[in-house]
């Protein structure tokens, strides 16, 4: 129990005792440094921390950016660059990191900035430390950096000689970035593809898909890829570079990975260039044709590149295209009509268009084999794409055909299709089908005269019909093209006026 008396004492005795002013200052001084202590660190705290909350500002705005793939700012940018020229092989990984991620996003708003800060050459430079911790990284943003708008930029920093140093490395992951980057470099310009073909680069890289076992998908992904791009676009490149390409080529083209087919499938359309026979020759050589033809019914990545390489050896002369004739093509293409995919249905019909372009003879064997009923049929899709492709194979069936294909035209009925395809809005079908039409008249000409009645016959039925009415409309076209057809139409055609007793006889 606290006793009051005692209390009141002790207070009456401190009051009664002198102050000590000694000790009094320097209790007041220990206050007086230990607030000043506690100020700087609340300072130095306060400061850290606005710091940090910059450095969680700049991190976040990355991520949405690398969220979102938007152009990276100004301040972002100045982060990876000081992060590029940090002594701390951490931060430099973290920087590269960080670059090559941003790389894949849109880079061309942040040009001026990216190409001051020199961003482009430090990434460069670090590729060519043997010691540095982040190579492996460098050289991803190198390859990258490659795949934008910045490609002549990494070529003026010396990225052929980077990326060439990295194939001679034994690091599997290296190897396939210096590939890939060598692959944006070629893809870039038939100029720099020339000048990579100069330093004989492609039977480098058919040395190393060669010697590398075809279980390393990666690296021999990369290879076929970039080999790829070496052959690809115009001017073509000379036979010679084809001719070390195709073996390769050729060697994947069963590989399990779909991707590594695709590719090689593309590169030997590319070799193919726009019906030229002698590289025609050369695919066709390499028994490729079998396997493109064997994989028209793959998946839909796979159809679409076999496809296109049939048809560009389609484009071939006639003895070649008799040859893919002859190897079953019909039958692969016949197949591939009935496909959901109107890319793949429509990329059928140009073969087929090509092969009727060959020779009348092959158009009419295409007549007689069961694809054709599924063929003509097309000119009626709801996918204007399909019916353009499908107007060019009857064009090129009826003027290139002639009489007999003509003949079979009209009794397929094709008469029953051509007033509602005169009146689609794609000019180039309507011309083309204006073709049809002439050549079914001159073939039903020759044949009346050879003793027939099918000219006359023909003029009536479209008479008849909505043929000639169509037509008539046609001649105040907005097109030239199509209003001069019609009219050339017309005045050869149904300008006469058809004898008495011949009409008696169709009526009858």
């Amino acid at each position: 129990m606290l006793n009051i008396d005692q209390l009141a004492q002790d207070r009456i005795k401190a009051l009664l005792n002198p102050i000590d002013i000694p000790t009094l200052r320097s209790k007041h001084e220990q206050f007086a440094v230990e607030l000043r202590r506690k100020d700087r660190n609340e300072r130095y705290a306060r400061r850290r921390r606005v710091k940090e909350d910059a450095s969680t500002s700049i991190c976040q705005s990355l991520q949405e950016t690398l969220t979102r793939k938007l152009p990276p700012s100004r301040p972002e940018l100045d982060l990876v660059a000081a992060g590029l020229h940090s002594p701390d092989p951490h931060q430099r990984l973290q920087a590269l990191r960080t670059l090559r991620q941003l790389a894949t996003c849109c880079l061309t708003p942040a040009c001026t900035a990216v190409l001051e800060l020199g961003v482009v050459e430090r990434v460069a430079e670090l590729c060519r430390r043997k010691g540095e911790e982040g190579r492996k990284e460098a050289y991803w943003a190198l390859c990258n950096l490659a795949s934008t708008f910045l490609t002549e930029e990494v070529v003026r920093v010396g990225g052929v000689d980077v990326f060439w140093l990295g194939l001679q490395t034994q690091d599997r992951e290296v190897l396939e970035l210096s590939l890939l980057g060598l692959g944006n470099i070629a893809a870039e310009s038939s100029q720099l593809r020339d000048q990579l073909l100069l330093h004989d680069l492609h039977s480098q890289m058919v040395s190393i898909i060669g010697n590398t076992d075809l279980t390393l998908i990666p690296v021999i992904r990369a290879g076929i890829w970039a080999l790829s791009k070496l052959v690809h676009g115009e001017p073509w490149v000379s036979m010679q570079v084809c001719q070390k390409a195709l073996p390769v080529f050729c060697a994947v083209l069963d590989h399990k990975d779909s991707e590594i087919a695709i590719e090689s499938l593309w590169a030997l359309a590319d070799i193919c260039g726009s019906g030229d026979e002698q590289r025609i020759q050369a695919v066709l050589n390499t028994g490729s044709v079998q396997f493109s033809l064997t994989h028209l019914l793959g998946s839909d990545a796979v159809m679409r590149a076999a496809l296109k390489l049939t048809g560009k050896l389609l484009l071939g002369t006639v003895t070649q295209v008799h040859t893919m004739v002859n190897m079953g093509v019909l039958g692969g293409l016949e197949r591939v009509l009935g496909c959901s995919e109107w890319r793949v249905r429509k990329e059928a019909l140009w073969c087929l268009s090509n092969i009727a372009a060959a020779s009348g003879a092959l158009g009419r064997m295409m007549m007689e084999h069961t694809i054709f009923g599924k063929a003509l049929g097309q000119i009626e899709n709801e996918n204007a794409d399909i019916r353009l492709e499908a107007s060019w194979l009857l064009s090129n069936l009826a003027l290139i055909g002639r009489d007999s294909a003509c003949i079979k035209l009209l009794n397929w009925g094709i008469l029953d299709l051509i007033p509602e395809t005169l009146k689609d809005r794609n000019c180039r079908l309507v011309c083309n089908m204006l073709d049809v039409c002439a050549a079914l008249l001159l073939a039903a000409d020759r044949e009346s005269e050879q003793g027939g009645r099918l000219g006359n016959s023909l003029v009536t039925l479209m008479l008849d019909g909505d043929v000639h009415l169509t037509i008539e409309k046609l001649v105040s076209s907005g097109n030239e093209e199509i209003a001069r057809k019609a009219e050339q139409i017309l005045q050869r055609f149904f300008s006469m006026e058809l004898e008495d007793d011949y009409l008696a006889h169709n009526q009858a």
